[in-house]
């Protein structure tokens, strides 16, 4: 039964760190029938979304990875760059408005990612891993995936920040992709969260 361990660097004290982390758990736990388990202490303060402010490793607990010891067939997952390279899995960062996943870190240090690109990472990342372990592409993990929320197929424009959150959505009819948008909408960073409103 295919398994996964999730990883990271310095990236776990960052908001599109910890974007990243929540979503391939709450991705991974569906997808790997192995369980998720936590490789690394995960003792930072969670500083992403309007989740409360505990060691980012209860919120990945509560999502339902695992404390435990993993099972030595289990592919990794790492998020950040402070790898050079994976050996049985995959890195996942931002950089900008994009998700990147790899199986070397780049050679450029990336920009400071934000919290859209952080989900972005952490996706594409467990279904890169999923695609190896459990499906057996052949092709995956060998290459560098690039996707951009702000431009896809192009390079991001540096100079646009996350700082304008809109006050109100409207979400009729999306499904999983509803899905998507409000788990990436919860992890925002809104002074005051009462303020926004949601119709669905």
């Amino acid at each position: 039964r295919a398994a996964l361990v999730l990883t990271a660097d310095a990236a776990a004290d960052l908001p599109w760190g910890q974007a990243a982390l929540l979503t391939a758990a709450e991705c991974g736990v569906r997808m790997f029938p192995g369980g998720v388990y936590l490789g690394s202490d995960f003792g930072n303060t969670t500083v992403v979304g309007q989740f409360s402010r505990w060691p980012i490793r209860r919120h990945l607990e509560f999502a339902g990875c695992r404390a435990t010891n993993a099972p030595e067939h289990a592919i990794a997952l790492h998020v950040g760059t402070g790898r050079r390279r994976m050996q049985n899995g995959a890195l996942c960062w931002a950089d900008g408005w994009a998700g990147l996943v790899s199986i070397e870190a780049p050679a450029d240090p990336p920009h400071g990612g934000n919290e859209i690109g952080g989900v972005l990472a952490g996706a594409m990342g467990v279904g890169e891993v999923f695609r190896t372990a459990v499906l057996g592409d052949k092709l995956s993990c060998r290459r560098t995936s690039r996707l951009s929320a702000l431009l896809p197929g192009c390079g991001d424009v540096d100079e646009i920040d996350l700082v304008y959150l809109p006050a109100a959505f409207w979400l009729l009819g999306l499904g999983n992709l509803g899905q998507a948008a409000l788990w990436t909408i919860g992890l925002l960073p809104y002074p005051d969260p009462a303020l926004v409103s949601l119709f669905l």
